[in-house]
C-alpha cells in the first residue's frame, strides 16, 4: 500500500491525486479520525510500509525502544515473561492498533514482547519522530490517548471480568471483544488468529478448559475452531452466556 520513500505534499498543503486512496485506506482509522487530508500524508510520510511474517518479532523484553507500529492488516500477540519463565498475554492487536510506545525517555526499554499471530502489514515510525508528530499535530496526540485510554479501559474491564466472573462467561466476553474489533478490518473476515493457549492466558483459566468450552459451543453452531484461529458465528448467544444466561 505504501512505498518505502516519503509521501510529498503538493504545494500549500494540497494532497496530491495519487495520496487519497492512501489516505482513505487510514482514515478509517480511529488514530486518523478527525484529520485533515493534508495531516494525514505528512503522518504517513513519516513513515514506511512494512509486511509482516507469523512468529515475526516485533521487539522483546529489554529492547530498545525505537519504533512505533500501526497495524494495517493481520494480528500482532503482546506478551511478557514471569521471573519463572512463564509467558503471559497481554492482548492481541489488530488492524487500527498502535504497538510500541514513544521513547519519551532516554534509552527507555519495551516491558513487554511482540510477535506477529497473523501475515499482514505496518506502518512503521520511529519513535522520536512519532513523538514530534504528536507535538506538531494537536489532533493525532489527542487521537493518540484516546486509543490509549481505551486499551487501559479493555485491561480494567478484563481485570473485573478475572475477579468476578466464571470461566465461560470470561471466554465469551473475550471472544466478543475479539470478534468486533477483527470484524472491523477492510478485507479482514473476523477469524481470530490465537491459539487455545493464547486465549486460557487472556481468560486466566486452561487450555483443556478453552478446548472443552470452544468444542461444546462449535457443536452449537455459535463459533468454528481450527488450528490456532476462532471464528465467531453468532455474537448473540455469545452475548447470552457472557451475561450467564
Amino acid at each position: 500500500m505504501f512505498g518505502e520513500r516519503d509521501i510529498s505534499l503538493a504545494p500549500e498543503g494540497i494532497v496530491k491525486p495519487h495520496m487519497n486512496a492512501k489516505i482513505a485506506s487510514v482514515q478509517r482509522f480511529a488514530l486518523f479520525g478527525g484529520l485533515s487530508p493534508a495531516d494525514c500524508a505528512a503522518i504517513i510520510s513519516a513513515g514506511r510500509e512494512k509486511r509482516l511474517c507469523r512468529r515475526q518479532s516485533l521487539f522483546s523484553v529489554g529492547d530498545r525502544v525505537e519504533q512505533v507500529f500501526l497495524v494495517l492488516s493481520g494480528a500482532v500477540r503482546v506478551t511478557q515473561t514471569g521471573f519463572r519463565g512463564g509467558e503471559v498475554m497481554l492482548r492481541i492487536c489488530g488492524p487500527g492498533d498502535l504497538v510500541g510506545t514513544f521513547c519519551l525517555l532516554p534509552d527507555e526499554k519495551h516491558e513487554s514482547a511482540a510477535q506477529i499471530a497473523q501475515a499482514g502489514t505496518t506502518v512503521v515510525w520511529n519513535s522520536v519522530n512519532f513523538a514530534k508528530l504528536l507535538d506538531a499535530i494537536p489532533r493525532l496526540r489527542h487521537n493518540t490517548f484516546r486509543i490509549l485510554e481505551e486499551r487501559l479501559r479493555e485491561m480494567e474491564q478484563r481485570f473485573r471480568e478475572l475477579s468476578t466472573d466464571d470461566v465461560p462467561s470470561r471466554l465469551s466476553s473475550e471472544l466478543i471483544r475479539l470478534s468486533k474489533h477483527f470484524r472491523s478490518g477492510v478485507n479482514e473476515n473476523g477469524e481470530i488468529h490465537l491459539s487455545q493457549t493464547d486465549l486460557a492466558q487472556l481468560t486466566g483459566t486452561t487450555v483443556p478448559t478453552v478446548s472443552r468450552l470452544l468444542g461444546r459451543w462449535e457443536k452449537l453452531g455459535i463459533v468454528s475452531v481450527r488450528r490456532e484461529a476462532v471464528r465467531v458465528h453468532d455474537l448473540d448467544e455469545l452475548a447470552h452466556l457472557s451475561n450467564g444466561e
